[in-house]
């Protein structure tokens, strides 16, 4: 609950929260960024490779997809030969999605490799300087894998 001071006129106020914590269940911040989780810019291309930190298991996506197809947009995330997960979005737009990684898909020793591919990309001639193929822009990776002591039992 935040207090506001009265004011004169009917202009609205505009009020901006900064949190690293803005979930219920406790997300931690993100490390790395997702530049270093995925690429220097952030984006997947057509066919390419996430790899996540060491450790995690179930992290959230926040990601755009630049263009569509007459059949959906098909997202896949594959692990040593195995689909860990498939997305199908019937339009380009801004997501919000979890991935949660099966035991044998993820490490506590070293980063977790998996293989990305989609069936759509932009369109053949780039634009805005950007490159051919270009398939999900990851604006953001969170770890939401639970704490040992969170664990239910």
């Amino acid at each position: 609950r935040i207090s506001l001071p009265q004011k004169e006129g009917t202009r609205p106020y505009r009020l901006t929260l900064h949190s690293d914590l803005l979930r219920s269940d406790g997300a931690r911040a993100l490390e790395p960024q997702p530049c270093q989780v995925v690429s220097e810019d952030g984006w997947l291309e057509q066919r390419d490779t996430l790899r996540l930190p060491r450790g995690w298991k179930v992290v959230e996506i926040t990601f755009m997809l630049p263009v569509g197809t007459d059949d959906g947009i098909r997202l896949t995330f594959d692990c040593q030969g195995r689909t860990v997960d498939e997305w199908v979005f019937e339009r380009p737009g801004m997501y919000r999605r979890q991935l949660r990684l099966p035991p044998e898909a993820w490490s506590n020793d070293s980063e977790t490799e998996l293989e990305f591919a989609s069936n759509a990309a932009l369109p053949p001639q780039p634009r805005r300087g950007e490159r051919r193929w270009l398939a999900m822009r990851v604006q953001e990776i969170v770890d939401l894998t639970p704490e040992p002591d969170e664990v239910p039992r």
